[in-house]
């Protein structure tokens, strides 16, 4: 899983990781995997990091909108307060 980094020093948890799915890869898996690993090396969910996702539809649904939303494609967002979390993540998940 290609994971990005970037520093938003506006926010609370201000070091975020970006992961981009598609619907029908097997990372999906991984990203329960990753949040459980994190919940075990970072701490508790919500007070040291977060974490949300966010469903990207293509530009052009076709009128039976099967096939357009196989291709769709999920953004994960992991966010953390230290840098040194984000990192631990980033070395440890990203291929």
């Amino acid at each position: 899983m290609r994971l990005d980094y970037s520093h938003c020093p506006d926010y609370h948890f201000p070091h975020w990781i970006r992961a981009e799915v598609g619907v029908s890869e097997d990372d999906l898996n991984g990203v329960m995997d990753i949040n459980h690993w994190l919940g075990e090396q970072v701490g508790e969910l919500g007070t040291i990091w977060g974490y949300e996702r966010e469903r990207q539809l293509p530009g052009h649904i076709n009128p039976y909108g099967s096939a357009a939303l196989r291709n769709t494609r999920i953004i994960y967002w992991w966010r953390f307060q230290q840098a040194n979390h984000a990192m631990l993540m980033k070395l440890q998940w990203s291929t």
